[in-house]
C-alpha cells in the first residue's frame, strides 16, 4: 500500500481543522506497522482513510494497483469485502448470529462456495481457538473471545491489508496479549500486512514499525531491530518526547 500527499480538512471557511497534512506512507507485503500519537492528532482519521472509511480531501492511497480513493459505491463496498480486512475496539458482532454465522458473514456476502466456506472456517477458527464456540451466541462469551470473533470475522476472506483501531482497547491483559499474538502469528504466517492505531506501547511492541503522528503530520518512526523489550523501551521514550502516552500493561516475557 501507498499513500501519497494525504490530507483532510473538516469544517467550513471559517472554521477549518485540519486532521491530517501532506502525509506520505508505505505499508510493505507482510508489514506490521503501528500508528500512534497524542489525542487528537490524527490517528483514527489516518486509518480511516487507508482502510477506505473515509476520503482525503487531497492525496491518493493504492493498494496494489487499485487506486482506492477513486473508488465509489458497490466497487468500493466489493474491493473492501474481498481484499480489507477490519478489527475493532466494540466487535461489531450480530448478536443475533452464533459465532460460526458471524465469521463467516463476509463469504456469504461474497457467494463463496460451501466447501471454501468450511475449509476458511476451520483454519481461523483453529488458529483463534474458537472451534470449541461456533455454537454459541456474542452475549454467551467473554470479552476476549469476542475480540478473537471479530478478529476471525475480518481474516476469513484472507485479506492483503488487515486495519486494526484499538484492537486490545478492551481487553485486559491476558486477553490483549493472546490476541496480538494471535495478529503476529498471522502476520508472520500469512505475510498479511496489518496497520493498527494503539495509545498503548505494549500493545505496539508487536508491531514491526511505528509511525508517530503530531497535529496532523508524521512525527518521526521506529523500527524495531532487537528484542520485543528494547522495542517497547523505545516506544515509551518517544511517547515521553511526543505527548499521548496512555495506559500501558507492563511488558510480558516473549520476543
Amino acid at each position: 500500500m501507498t499513500a501519497t500527499h494525504l490530507s483532510k480538512i473538516y469544517g467550513t471557511t471559517l472554521n477549518l481543522t485540519k486532521a491530517l497534512q501532506n502525509v506520505s506512507l508505505n505499508v510493505g507485503t507482510g508489514e506490521f506497522l503501528g500508528i500512534m500519537g497524542p489525542s487528537g492528532a490524527g490517528k483514527s482519521t489516518l486509518l480511516n482513510i487507508l482502510s477506505t472509511l473515509d476520503q482525503p480531501t487531497s492525496g491518493q492511497v493504492w493498494i496494489g494497483d487499485q487506486d482506492i480513493s477513486q473508488l465509489r459505491g458497490q466497487q468500493l463496498a466489493s474491493f473492501r469485502r474481498k481484499e480489507l480486512g477490519f478489527i475493532f475496539q466494540d466487535f461489531n458482532l450480530l448478536e443475533a448470529l452464533t459465532v460460526e454465522e458471524n465469521i463467516i458473514l463476509p463469504l456469504t456476502f461474497n457467494k463463496t462456495p460451501a466447501q471454501q466456506v468450511n475449509a476458511e472456517l476451520s483454519r481461523v477458527t483453529t488458529v483463534l481457538n474458537l472451534t470449541q464456540l461456533l455454537q454459541r451466541y456474542p452475549a454467551e462469551l467473554s470479552v476476549g473471545q469476542r475480540q478473537r470473533v471479530a478478529a476471525a470475522r475480518a481474516l476469513v476472506v484472507k485479506p492483503k491489508i488487515l486495519f486494526a483501531d484499538e484492537p486490545t482497547g478492551s481487553l485486559d491483559s491476558y486477553s490483549a496479549t493472546e490476541l496480538l499474538q494471535y495478529l503476529q502469528l498471522l502476520n508472520q504466517s500469512s505475510q498479511m500486512a496489518i496497520v493498527m492505531v494503539t495509545h498503548d506501547a505494549f500493545t505496539a511492541s508487536f508491531c514491526k514499525r511505528i509511525l508517530f503522528i503530531k497535529d496532523g503530520q508524521i512525527f518521526s518512526e521506529i523500527v524495531r531491530k532487537n528484542s520485543r523489550q528494547e522495542f517497547f523501551d523505545r516506544i515509551m521514550d518517544m511517547q515521553a518526547t511526543i505527548g499521548g502516552g496512555g495506559k500501558t500493561n507492563a511488558l510480558q516475557s516473549g520476543s
